[in-house]
């Protein structure tokens, strides 16, 4: 009888010592994933965009490989921006617009733009998306844009280079709108912008998708496209 009892209490110090050690061996191989996925994270994860806040209540988020960009109680049509650039020669770049809603009070603005950053007042073409319209331009000023009403505030926009010539298209809404012109500035930087254009109380938010670009990076541009499938600012 006594040595069955021993014999039991040194299964049980075994069976002990057992699951003790196979406890520690998933805690390191947890500990050691994490790592993993950590190191990964940061080697497909490249900086590709400068984020400019000009407000503390705004976000750029990465969910679920998509860029989302959210302000709160906006007091600025530049309230978060992403920029990539310079953008040499010729060039093309679209990104999509999946989702853009807005707290009824605010007059959101969503814009794709290239500018000149050392002229940006003058040397400006892109698309702007609004409530209830979207805007193709090409410099400032009435004279140098389009607009189209649009029954709903989601689509595709893309501005290209060739020979000098700049164009901003976009398809917003299902209707779809290009306008060009000539524009003198060689070297052109990108953003991506939120804000709003009135002071307002809410939320906005953008998500967007797809930010691809075709240059000829031998002669210097900067810019990469973006499938946003993790944190690249």
């Amino acid at each position: 009888m006594l040595n069955i009892v021993k014999l039991s209490k040194e299964i049980n110090y075994k069976a002990e010592r057992y699951l003790r050690a196979v406890r520690q061996l998933l805690l390191f191989l947890l500990v050691a994933s994490v790592m993993l996925s950590c190191n990964e994270t940061s080697d497909d994860c490249p900086t590709l965009w400068r984020v400019e806040k000009n407000q503390v209540a705004a976000y750029a988020i990465n969910d679920s490989s998509e860029l989302v960009l959210e302000v709160w109680n906006p007091v600025s049509p530049n309230a978060i921006s992403l920029n990539q650039g310079p953008l040499l020669g010729d060039f093309s770049v679209s990104v999509s617009l999946l989702e853009f809603e807005w707290d009824s009070l605010i007059r959101p603005q969503f814009r794709l733009e290239v500018f000149d950053p050392n002229n940006s007042e003058t040397e400006l073409s892109g698309i702007a998306v609004n409530n209830i319209a979207f805007y193709c331009y090409v410099g400032i000023g009435a004279a140098n844009r389009d607009m189209r009403l649009a029954p709903y505030s989601t689509g595709t926009m893309a501005i290209e280079r060739e020979n000098g010539i700049v164009t901003c298209s976009a398809n917003i809404g299902g209707i779809a709108l290009s306008y060009s012109d000539t524009v003198d500035a060689e070297a052109l930087h990108l953003r991506l912008v939120l804000g709003a254009s009135e002071n307002g109380t809410g939320m906005i938010t953008a998500r967007l998708d797809d930010f691809s670009v075709s240059t000829d990076n031998s002669i210097g541009s900067e810019v990469m496209g973006d499938d946003f499938d993790c944190k690249s600012w």
